[in-house]
């Protein structure tokens, strides 16, 4: 029994490990445009979008991790933005953070 729970839940980490290298990628591309367009990293009013999307009808237990989750997910996109910002060179408003 728990070894078979065990092994779903394995399987679902590795899904969720190679979805989540897949946003990464795209937050690069993105990071890309915002610093072409002197755009800020952080785009709260989107975060909020997403988090609300994710948690509507939810459990509150279930809406609590979303929102866990997904508050690190952000801060390690963001991160990721700065620093593909950072290799394309200086002048990028959006490495400096914002709203």
């Amino acid at each position: 029994m728990i070894a078979e729970a065990r092994s779903r839940i394995d399987e679902i980490d590795d899904e969720l490990a190679c979805l989540f290298a897949r946003r990464l990628s795209l937050a690069g591309e993105i990071a890309a445009w915002k610093k072409e367009n002197n755009m800020p990293i952080r785009d709260g009013a989107r975060e909020r979008e997403i988090v609300g999307r994710l948690t509507d009808g939810k459990p509150d237990d279930v809406a609590d991790g979303i929102e866990a989750l997904f508050a690190a997910i952000f801060d390690i996109s963001r991160a990721y933005q700065a620093k593909a910002q950072n290799a394309l060179g200086p002048g990028s408003p959006g490495a400096q953070g914002g709203a």
